[in-house]
């Protein structure tokens, strides 16, 4: 199947090829369901542009939900659209819901079309005005959407990625050869780690277990930084563009 990879989200990848063509997949099952077509009620003259995914658990349903930020384009005008839809999807019902909308005043970042979840909630690294200004976000149960503020002191020209840091909300920021981790905890950013500077090193990649994370050199090689040891280390392997950390999760998602 083409497309994109997104995930894991508990376990469970998302093989992403557009909107209306989704498959879910468990590596620990090695089971997988193809998603319904998602028909989304768009408004006249509009059309799907990009989309951007979050799945993960309804902890007060105990429902799995994956739920699509859909970017329009106004065919007639032939210009984004200056709202957004969404829809959601309930892994019990095996079936679409459309959600009303927000105003659309996010740049979501090319790379990042998945989301990251913690505790019922997915989080999206956004852009606004082509600055990092907020972190987009959407609880799972009440299914809401709020804004979080990114951390105002990184510098606008870091390399960054969003993630889990040892179960807390985190960014790691790449700034002029030297690492930073920040961390939300009681709604507020705190900078856990600052370690560098580090020579030919390209961008972060991901977190991974121990408060190590993992990033990409300007040669291709895949390095992980350990955090104990205080060492960067060369894993063998080259041209990783996306790492994630993987946890077995034996729910069945085969569907019938």
């Amino acid at each position: 199947m083409p497309g994109m990879i997104l995930g894991p989200f508990d376990g469970i990848f998302c093989l992403f090829e557009s909107y209306s063509f989704i498959t879910l997949w468990n590596l620990a099952t090695r089971e997988y369901r193809v998603l319904p077509k998602c028909r989304a009620t768009l408004r006249q003259n509009t059309i799907v542009n990009s989309s951007n995914v979050g799945f993960g658990l309804d902890p007060i349903s105990n429902d799995f939900k994956l739920v699509l930020i859909l970017t329009l384009f106004d065919k007639k005008r032939s210009v984004l659209c200056d709202f957004s839809h969404v829809v959601v999807y309930n892994l019990s019902t095996n079936s679409w819901r459309n959600l009303e909308g927000f105003d659309m005043n996010y740049d979501f970042l090319l790379e990042t079309f998945d989301s990251t979840y913690l505790n019922g909630v997915c989080y999206w690294l956004t852009k606004q005005d082509f600055q990092f200004k907020v972190i987009l976000s959407f609880d799972m149960s009440n299914e809401v959407f709020q804004e979080i503020q990114h951390p105002s002191s990184i510098p606008e020209s870091a390399d960054r990625t969003l993630g889990l840091h040892i179960d807390y909300l985190a960014v790691l920021v790449l700034d002029e050869n030297y690492f930073e981790i920040w961390i939300m905890k009681e709604k507020r950013w705190t900078k856990h780690l600052s370690v560098g500077p580090f020579i030919e090193v390209e961008k972060p990649l991901a977190f991974w277990k121990k408060g190590s994370f993992l990033v990409e050199s300007s040669t291709g090689d895949l390095l992980l930084y350990d955090p104990i040891t205080r060492e960067m280390r060369n894993l063998g392997l080259q041209n990783c563009w996306f790492a994630v950390l993987y946890k077995e999760n034996l729910l069945t998602i085969k569907g019938g």
